[in-house]
């Protein structure tokens, strides 16, 4: 299959990879060190100016641009090309998920904020994974599936083929995107990822905040104490992932759009390239 044929007719879209600057060495100008004070050092300026500019913060700007949408829906081509018979190579796939105009477009700035959606998995910066059992729970929580009910029953026994679709079983994101499909319009948001990462930042905070909090009052409280607090703080997180993910369908994210979401916050990704693929196609 060639790399045309794979393309959503959404040229516009493509998002590249900007390159990212190497530190200058400073010259070390020594000036038999008569001149130490008082000296016309004509070059201070500029070499602090270089200086300012090797260590300034990289440019997300056009990365952060780019339609969560549009990367979810060339995940899912990929991901749906792995069930055919005729399957692209990786050099197809790459230059489709990554096209070449995609990456000169975001030059010279980072394409760390594209990236950090692609790879989660190797993202070390942000937790903000979560396990089957909690996301099931969050989206019950959310969309008011009371135990007993068939969505409850369909997110909670995923790998249950008695209670999901058999080509589902197994694979909680294909579940969630299943129910959200018929509860959801199927239009594509308006969701950035930008937008995305910073949602994602949030419930990172969310983690980090319950991992501090119960470090602290393991080392102060009485176990008895410790055990009622760290009832109603699991309670509170709870409470807090459901405000978060609540946050997140507000925005209007599309049946397929948390599927991938999904994704990410389990770190399986599986669409057919892994994160040295990608790294080797960006450099």
């Amino acid at each position: 299959m060639d790399s045309a044929s794979m393309d959503d007719h959404d040229d516009n879209d493509e998002r590249p990879a900007p390159p990212v600057a190497k530190p200058q060495e400073d010259d070390d100008n020594e000036d038999n060190g008569d001149e130490e004070e008082g000296g016309d050092n004509d070059d201070d300026g500029d070499s602090k100016s270089a200086s300012s500019e090797n260590t300034a913060e990289p440019d997300y700007d056009k990365a952060n641009a780019l339609s969560f949408a549009t990367v979810c829906r060339r995940m899912e081509q990929l991901w749906s090309l792995k069930r055919k018979k005729v399957k692209p190579s990786d050099q197809e796939k790459k230059k489709y998920l990554l096209p070449p105009q995609l990456l000169k477009s975001l030059e010279p700035q980072s394409v760390f904020p594209l990236f950090r959606l692609l790879m989660p998995d190797i993202d070390t910066a942000r937790n903000a994974a979560m396990k089957e059992k909690l996301i099931a729970q969050a989206y019950c929580d959310v969309e008011g599936f009371s135990k007993g009910t068939r969505n409850y029953e369909m997110l909670f026994g995923f790998t249950d083929p008695q209670k999901v679709p058999h080509d589902m079983a197994g694979d909680l994101s294909l579940v969630v995107q299943h129910i959200m499909s018929q509860r959801i319009p199927n239009q594509p948001s308006k969701v950035t990822v930008g937008q995305m990462n910073s949602m994602l930042d949030d419930l990172a905070d969310i983690v980090e905040r319950r991992r501090r909090s119960y470090n602290h009052e393991w080392r102060q409280q009485q176990q008895q104490q410790q055990t009622q607090q760290k009832s109603e703080k699991t309670e509170n997180v709870a409470r807090l992932r459901e405000q978060w993910l609540r946050k997140v369908i507000h925005k209007g994210l599309s049946p397929v759009e948390h599927k991938w979401l999904v994704r990410i916050l389990l770190k399986k990704m599986e669409f057919g390239l892994g994160w040295k693929a990608l790294l080797e196609w960006y450099n």
